[in-house]
């Protein structure tokens, strides 16, 4: 029993002397934890390896009285009381190990660098080996652009200075990743600075400036869903039977803007007037949320 607390007592001290290590290496906000683990070790360390009381104050007279004493007073009684107390050394020193584990994991944790910054541009942050000034910064830009969570990244063209990339985000993605719909970002390869952006041949970011947000150009997943209702009621009344009627999921319709207006294109699996199934296809227009427009089947109904 002596041996185990002696070893976990200098366990203790080692933890100690690399919380120390930490202490200068760690950022400023996670210091905090680490000052607070070093404090733990050192008061496990200090009640591991200190002497009893009685081991630095007994005289030899007074052990030998204690010998004569207990030789004569053993009974049932004292050798219970010693397995109690047995049992209760062996259980602390259990509760010691165990905490010893425990804080050793968060050490651990603690050790591990964290990154505050949001993970919207993580992947490109990634791709071009970004630093954390460097990664906060793009991760401003990309905001203020209406850029999300990056979501894929394609290189295209590397020039002396400059670099470009294709990247959709968690929204643009729903348009697929070809180049009509992706988000051009050119990088300035010594720096690693952003210097323009383009969405749909429109500018989007130049010269430090943010020229409009990429979500004037493409209606996001909120936009289509409700698009999507309001297209499904105006067309379930013109069909024969209404009842019948199934449209596609989301990947089956197709969204664009122009010249602000939202124009929706899908089609509608329904029975006709002879009770034949086929899918018609549509196009509507919304302008402030009113169908401007609406074609079913080559016909025309708002026109």
């Amino acid at each position: 029993m002596k041996t185990l607390k002696k070893i976990l007592g200098f366990f203790c001290i080692a933890e100690c002397i690399a919380g120390f290590y930490f202490l200068f290496t760690m950022p400023s906000n996670t210091k905090f934890g680490v000052i607070a683990t070093i404090i733990f070790f050192a008061l496990m360390a200090f009640l591991l390896l200190k002497k009893p009381k009685n081991a630095q104050s007994s005289s030899p007279e007074q052990i030998n009285t204690d010998t004569l004493l207990a030789n004569k007073n053993q009974n049932n009684t004292s050798n219970q009381r010693q397995s109690r107390s047995s049992a209760l050394r062996k259980s602390q020193m259990f509760f010691a190990v165990c905490c010893c584990f425990a804080i050793c994991l968060i050490i651990a944790i603690i050790a591990i660098p964290t990154d505050s910054t949001p993970n919207t541009v993580s992947m490109f942050a990634r791709e071009l080996q970004l630093n954390q000034e460097q990664k906060a910064t793009m991760q401003d830009i990309f905001t203020q652009c209406g850029i999300g969570e990056i979501t894929s990244v394609k290189s295209i063209q590397h020039a002396e200075t400059k670099s470009s990339y294709w990247l959709t985000d968690n929204e643009t993605e729903f348009y697929g990743k070809g180049s009509d719909y992706a988000i051009v970002v050119w990088v300035d390869n010594e720096t690693k600075q952003i210097k323009e952006i383009y969405f749909h041949d429109q500018n989007i970011y130049i010269d430090g400036k943010v020229v409009t947000p990429i979500t004037q150009y493409y209606v996001n997943e909120e936009a289509r869903n409700n698009y999507r209702v309001a297209a499904q009621l105006a067309i379930e009344p013109l069909l024969s039977y209404p009842k019948t009627a199934k449209f596609p999921a989301s990947k089956g319709w197709k969204f664009e803007i122009v010249d602000g207006i939202v124009i929706a294109n899908s089609s509608v699996e329904a029975q006709n007037a002879f009770g034949v199934k086929g899918d018609l296809s549509f196009k509507i227009k919304f302008l402030d949320n009113d169908i401007i427009y609406l074609n079913l089947d080559g016909t025309e109904y708002i026109k």
